[in-house]
């Protein structure tokens, strides 16, 4: 079966269409996939830390309304950084 000339012409049209649209989407999508592979990046640089460094960050945590430092000792909640006088540095970081 052959295709006629008006067929295969239109099929060209069609096929020339699909392409330039599938163009477009990629050039939408594009800032969209870099943030994303940003964020990736982001974590796995996060997630390969030492454990300790990422219980350090959680300790830098405020104290929550009505919970001593023993109370967080108690439930294993960070403790806050004591500077060298011995006082706990309640701050927020």
């Amino acid at each position: 079966m052959e295709i006629g000339h008006e067929t295969r012409s239109l099929l060209q049209q069609l096929e020339k269409q699909v392409l330039q649209q599938v163009v477009r989407n990629r050039g939408e999508l594009r800032p969209v996939l870099n943030h994303i592979q940003h964020d990736l990046r982001q974590l796995s640089l996060y997630l390969s830390q030492p454990a300790t460094a990422q219980s350090d960050a959680a300790a830098h945590q405020p104290q929550r309304r009505g919970e001593t430092p023993a109370h967080r000792q108690a439930t294993g909640a960070p403790q806050p950084h004591r500077p060298a006088g011995g006082e706990a540095d309640e701050s927020v970081v």
